[in-house]
Formats: C-alpha cells, sequence, structure tokens
C-alpha cells in the first residue's frame, strides 16, 4: 500500500486505555496511517461508525459498559446503519485469549496482542484490509428463499422484494457464486449469521438445520462473478427458479 493511501484510509481506534491508545497512534501515525479517530468507549465508537464512513475498524474487547464482542455484533448485524463490512482488527491482551472463538465467530480481520510492535501492526492492518468481508460488488442482488415459502406473517419479505430463487437449488454452487449476506441472519433476535459474511457451504448448512427457529424464511445475498465465472454463475442461478 502506498503511503498517499494510507493518509488518506480512514481508521477508527476504539480503545479505553488512553496512554495504549496513544502509543497505537504514535505507531499508526509512524507507518503513514494518519487519519485516525480515536473513542475511549466502544458506545461513541458504534455512534462514530454510523455517521462517518471509515475504512478501518481497530477495538479493544475490554471495556466497560458496551465491551467490544457487543460492538462488532452490533456492526455486522448493520444496526442502525452501521457499516457491516467494514474490516475489523481486534486488540488482545494475553489473559482475554479465551474469547478468541468469539469474536473469530463474527467475521473479524484479525487480532492483534497487545503490546504490537509496528512491524506487526503494519502486517495485521495490510491483512485485514485484503481479508475484507465484501469488496465492491457489481454483479446483483439476489433473494433466496430458505423453504417453501408463506403466504402471510413474518417469514413472507415485502412483496417488493420477492424471492427468485429457492437456495436449496443453488446451493451445491453458492461458494464459487461470491454470495455475501447482505443483511444478518438472526434466531429470536440473536445474530447467527453477521451480514457481510461470504456464504460457504458450513453457513448453509447453519441455515438449513436451523431454519425452523429463523426470525424470516428469505435472505438477501449479493452474488460476485469475475471473469468467465459470470456466466457460469448467472447460468447456475437461473436453475434455481421456482
Amino acid at each position: 500500500m502506498e503511503r498517499a493511501d494510507r493518509a488518506r484510509l480512514r481508521i477508527l481506534l476504539v480503545e479505553d486505555d488512553h496512554f495504549m491508545a496513544r502509543l497505537l497512534t504514535e505507531a499508526l501515525n509512524g507507518l503513514g496511517f494518519t487519519d485516525i479517530t480515536h473513542r475511549d468507549n466502544a458506545g461513541e465508537g458504534l455512534a462514530r461508525l454510523i455517521k462517518k464512513d471509515y475504512e478501518l475498524l481497530i477495538t479493544d474487547i475490554v471495556m466497560p459498559g458496551m465491551d467490544g464482542i457487543e460492538l462488532i455484533r452490533a456492526v455486522r448485524g448493520g444496526l442502525n446503519g452501521a457499516p457491516y463490512n467494514i474490516p475489523i482488527l481486534v486488540l488482545t491482551g494475553h489473559s482475554e485469549i479465551e474469547v478468541v472463538n468469539q469474536v473469530t465467530a463474527l467475521n473479524i480481520q484479525g487480532f492483534t496482542v497487545k503490546p504490537t510492535t509496528p512491524n506487526q501492526l503494519e502486517q495485521k492492518i495490510l491483512d485485514a484490509l485484503r481479508l475484507a468481508p465484501v469488496e465492491k460488488l457489481e454483479r446483483g442482488h439476489r433473494t433466496f428463499w430458505l423453504s417453501p415459502p408463506v403466504a402471510t406473517g413474518v417469514f413472507a419479505p415485502p412483496a417488493a422484494e420477492t424471492p427468485q430463487f429457492r437456495l436449496r437449488r443453488i446451493e451445491p454452487v453458492a461458494a464459487e457464486l461470491g454470495m455475501v449476506l447482505r443483511d444478518a441472519v438472526t434466531a429470536k433476535g440473536t445474530v447467527l449469521v453477521p451480514a457481510g459474511t461470504r456464504l460457504q457451504h458450513v453457513h448453509l448448512q447453519v441455515l438449513r438445520d436451523l431454519r425452523p427457529l429463523l426470525d424470516q424464511n428469505y435472505i438477501e445475498v449479493e452474488t460476485a462473478y469475475g471473469g468467465e465465472s459470470q456466466e457460469s454463475g448467472t447460468a447456475a442461478a437461473s436453475t434455481g427458479n421456482r
């Protein structure tokens, strides 16, 4: 990444320890990342994410009040318009390793153990940007039924967005089509699969197994095809028509 690109990258740092925040900011500045906003609690961090367009979130986990895990869940769920597809880098302490499984399940792009060196921080940031959950998708919005539709009730989507395909028919090629979830899938209000997740077979298995518990009977995805796969992807999608 060129230094000019680093200077333009908008980073939100959420860290309640002001000394650590200052060290991280100085390290980031030294690496050429100069557009940094710091918030010392997750609630203010979330509010800032909703109001301004950031390109990377770096957050601590253990904070008073709303903690980092709750912040990530809110972001990945797109709460109040939060940018669900923002790359997220998590800061952890050696005593917080037990939370790693929780945050990795929330589709983060990496974590680094405090204290970190500038070289380590630089590599983690570059990796996080490379592993961003959603690229610039221009190939189309699709809506899929998870099971045979019902006429009324919470399982039915708005009439204007009636699904065109049955997910069961397209499931074998879902990963190859680059299907990315637009909205979080929830069960009784709990996020099961965060928005921005690039769907793999394991996600589809979860949706199938837990279908009776889900808050809706359909999912909305963006499909990204590249090069030769665009034609094959479109053909495969057409086979899923009801």
